[in-house]
């Protein structure tokens, strides 16, 4: 499973030299599993200070965690190390509709292992590089968001039998 849509959804969770996890530590892990990737040393990452997001707040971990974190994050800076996706990759409302993200903050997937697949989803929505490879990648594995993963422009005007013009 390790191809251009892993190494785009390790650059989607890239922000600048450090990655930022809206998850813990154990999701993370979950994430890296999922994505196919085994832990591993990457000699231009810099460790966390001991913290991680949890919401909007940071959290203090203790040292397995830290380590462990530090393992999961070298490893996705490994895969992506020497690309960056450009600073206009910011996923519109479409994009995250596409991916099953329709009501509040969780996606909405279909398939045996979607649970598994849900928090991937949710580390890179902020990215549409990120979302278009990881619909595909889930697809791979029998998981499709709710609604079908791909979003269909409609015309902004059409014309009835009748004659009428509508506009959308």
């Amino acid at each position: 499973m390790n191809n251009e849509n892993v190494r785009t959804v390790c650059l989607a969770l890239i922000n600048g030299e450090r990655v930022v996890w809206p998850f813990g530590v154990d999701t993370a892990e979950g994430v890296m599993a999922t994505l196919g990737l085994a832990a591993e040393v990457a000699s231009r990452y810099t460790p966390p200070r001991g913290k991680v997001r949890d919401g909007e707040r940071l959290v203090p971990l203790g040292r397995d965690a830290v380590r462990r974190l530090a393992a999961v994050e070298a490893t996705v800076f490994a895969i992506a190390s020497g690309k960056r996706l450009g600073a206009d990759d910011f996923s519109s409302e479409n994009d995250r509709r596409a991916a099953g993200f329709r009501r509040g903050a969780y996606p909405v997937l279909e398939g045996e292992r979607a649970s598994r697949w849900a928090p991937v989803f949710r580390c890179v929505e902020h990215s549409t590089a990120g979302l278009a490879a990881v619909i595909e990648l889930a697809a791979a594995d029998g998981v499709r968001p709710s609604g079908g993963g791909e979003v269909v422009a409609m015309k902004p005007t059409a014309t009835t039998d009748d004659g009428r013009r509508w506009t959308f």
